[in-house]
């Protein structure tokens, strides 16, 4: 199926902060301790896949695909979706930058990469889910005229 609207977004701290912990980890292991640079390798792996997120919208789904394979996208159905607006996101006022919370334990799930225009989807079971990217007022436009049709 092809996609409705795309939208993406950048971050600015992820590529520096995933490099710099990988030049650790090298550091440590021709340094001789291997041991150590286990922390700053997972801290690497852990951050890679919030360098980038894609936001693609369609007539059934909102996917939200991560940067690296190794972490599962974020899928909801048109129909788990019960309103939707733009935003202006923050990283303190939801944890932090990153993948904050779960939508499967909390009902809340935060992809914050960045400060600025995002996604806020209000979800049927009282969850809420938020996505930084770039021209959110787009893919809101796209999601609530596919919720009028």
């Amino acid at each position: 199926m092809t996609p409705s609207w795309t939208g993406t977004c950048q971050s600015r701290w992820a590529t520096p902060v995933s490099i710099t912990a990988l030049l650790a980890a090298v550091l440590m292991v021709v340094a001789g301790d291997r041991w150590a640079a286990l922390g700053p390798a997972f801290a690497a792996l852990l951050i890679a896949p919030f360098r980038h997120v894609t936001v693609t919208i369609d007539r059934d789904t909102l996917r939200v695909d991560f940067a690296g394979p190794y972490w599962r996208p974020v899928v909801l159905r048109r129909s788990d979706i019960r309103r939707s607006s733009a935003i202006d996101a923050g990283a303190l006022r939801y944890g932090g930058w990153g993948y904050r919370g779960s939508l499967k334990i909390f009902h809340r799930l935060a992809v914050i990469l960045r400060r600025g225009s995002a996604i806020r989807l209000e979800l049927a079971d009282g969850g809420w889910f938020i996505v930084t990217v770039d021209e959110a007022e787009a893919g809101v436009d796209v999601l609530q005229t596919r919720a009028s049709s």
